[in-house]
């Protein structure tokens, strides 16, 4: 026999509502003011859009269970729904704080801290408009942001265990190898067809050593209007920030290459679109001839080695040179790459 808070949560992702709210009053038929059940009537009224008696049952279940991780992710769910964007961020962050792996608590954080287009939509709009000759991805996994490159570009992914989903639009050619063996050992000019790299994306070993030298490696063939990208620049909270992986949304320690570049490449244009689920910083004014980083990199790697996140502190967002996630403002800053 399935269990019947499965059963209700069947019918929820299918928006049964009217079963799932049946179903609901199963449970409560068999167990009254059972919190679970009440926190689920909540959830069913939320997919209603009935937000007002979304917060009367889970007020009950409240007052009867306390708040549990699910059902503080429900009342940010209803907060969202009446407008109420910072109760409902707050409801997320306690929800996490008490179970980081709760079912669409980091997301939902990730959405309502980053609206509007999520990275593959602005990645995609920078394929439109760049149209670039050539583009450089580190870090293929399925291939979501691969197949956004368009013909004629020549795409290059890079990834030891590289599984595409979907189909290229246009030549795709995928290399797997770490990316420091790619670089060591490929004539990457020729993999290119071209001199230089027009577009790039760093999306590989989310660790701040291994983020920098692959920087490190597309600026050699970059041009200063080149636009280099890099993912995972705006983590949510320490502990999905964390370097070695604890929970299943997890940005590791990437955005250290933020103040990094900021301290140690001042001539850089450096600036992270706040788009969903972690940011997408994007680089300008490439100098290939530049060898501060690399001439440095255990100093600076020791020196950001052990900070931590602040994602919660004031000035979080100019630290980390947040630009809003608007196509207009993002269109206007690469108009001005070559100057």
């Amino acid at each position: 026999m399935p269990n019947p808070f499965d059963v209700v949560l069947e019918h929820l992702h299918a928006s049964r509502f009217d079963d799932a709210e049946n179903a609901c009053r199963d449970i409560l038929a068999r167990a009254p003011n059972h919190p679970g059940a009440l926190c689920l009537l909540g959830a069913v009224a939320n997919g209603r859009g009935q937000w007002a008696q979304a917060h009367q049952w889970i007020d009950q279940a409240a007052r009867l269970g306390g708040e549990f991780p699910v059902l503080l992710v429900e009342r940010a769910v209803t907060f969202q729904g009446q407008g109420e964007v910072g109760k409902a961020i707050a409801s997320l962050r306690a929800a996490v704080a008490k179970e980081p792996e709760v079912a669409r608590g980091h997301q939902l954080l990730s959405e309502l801290l980053l609206p509007g287009p999520d990275y593959y939509q602005v990645l995609s709009r920078l394929h439109e408009w760049l149209k670039p000759r050539c583009y450089l991805e580190i870090g293929v996994f399925r291939g979501q942001s691969m197949v956004l490159a368009q013909a004629p570009t020549i795409a290059v992914g890079i990834d030891p265990a590289a599984q595409l989903h979907a189909t290229p639009q246009t030549v795709t050619k995928i290399f797997p190898l770490e990316s420091d063996v790619y670089f060591g050992t490929r004539d990457v000019r020729s993999d290119l067809e071209a001199d230089s790299v027009d577009l790039a994306f760093i999306d590989g070993l989310h660790h701040f050593e291994q983020t920098l030298r692959d920087f490190i490696n597309v600026e050699r063939l970059s041009r200063p209007d080149s636009v280099i990208t890099i993912h995972d620049g705006l983590p949510l909270d320490s502990l999905t920030a964390a370097r070695d992986r604890k929970t299943s949304f997890w940005t590791g320690d990437v955005w250290k290459i933020i103040p990094c570049l900021t301290k140690w490449r001042p001539d850089l244009n450096v600036f992270t679109v706040a788009s969903a689920p972690s940011g997408l910083t994007v680089v300008l004014g490439a100098d290939s001839s530049s060898r501060v980083l690399s001439d440095n990199f255990d100093a600076i790697v020791a020196e950001f080695m052990n900070s931590d996140p602040e994602p919660t502190k004031p000035g979080w967002a100019e630290s980390m040179r947040m630009a809003p996630n608007d196509w207009d403002d993002l269109r206007r800053r690469l108009d001005r790459r070559a100057a």
